[in-house]
């Protein structure tokens, strides 16, 4: 993509097009920052699925009812999980490992919750793993409808309102 070529997009028309600011966040994210992004809407549909994977996980954690204990196996994984994330940062800001790790995180404990193995007292744990990787990826809470509002005011002052997605207007 390049501008020359008249082949690239603003984050101002991916927003217009549909895609939530908390999806490209998380796009643009994926890759460290020494790599270059190679841009697809495929790669922008995957990482709007990994943002709602992770918020169904949140809310899975926030509203189910789990029985009354602890599971030393997920309260290690939590543990494992906010470290490896922490050491996957430290390696040159290696932002996709860090990615990985709360996913593989995501995976073994809805096995686990799946299998009834998950109790009160790992909920916390879960959560606060949840909470660090969201302290550098910004994508658990859904803030996107106030930027999307603006972007919308922004184009419909500009007269760019045509560009958008019939959804969003």
């Amino acid at each position: 993509m390049s501008k020359s070529l008249g082949n690239f997009f603003t984050l101002r028309d991916l927003v217009l097009k549909g895609h939530k600011p908390s999806s490209l966040r998380y796009l643009l994210a994926s890759v460290p920052y020494r790599t270059q992004l190679n841009f697809t809407f495929s790669g922008l549909k995957q990482a709007a699925e990994s943002v709602q994977r992770l918020r169904n996980f949140q809310l899975r954690l926030t509203t189910a009812q789990f029985p009354a204990g602890a599971n030393p196996e997920l309260a290690a994984l939590a543990q494992q999980t906010i470290d490896k994330i922490r050491a996957a940062l430290e390696d040159d800001l290696n932002t996709a490992q860090a990615q990985a790790a709360i996913f593989e995180m995501v995976r073994q404990a809805n096995a686990a919750a799946d299998a009834n193995q998950m109790k009160q007292e790992d909920v916390p744990l879960l959560l606060n793993a949840l909470e660090k990787f969201d302290e550098i990826f910004a994508v658990l809470k859904d803030d996107d409808e106030p930027k999307i509002q603006r972007i919308i005011e922004w184009a419909e002052a500009e007269g760019k309102l045509e560009n958008a997605s019939n959804e969003l207007v």
